[in-house]
């Protein structure tokens, strides 16, 4: 019974991780492509 309750555990926070890190990506490659939008609206003439 305390294995089952450990290894609920674990899945608990490898998923928590998991969430950050893609959630850290997605907030990167979203600044990325808002960078590279201000660069063409930059590019565009007047």
């Amino acid at each position: 019974m305390r294995r089952l309750f450990w290894i609920t555990v674990v899945l608990i926070l490898v998923s928590v991780l998991l969430n950050h890190a893609l959630a850290g990506e997605a907030d990167e490659t979203a600044a990325a492509d808002a960078g590279i939008a201000d660069l063409m609206h930059d590019r565009a003439p007047d």
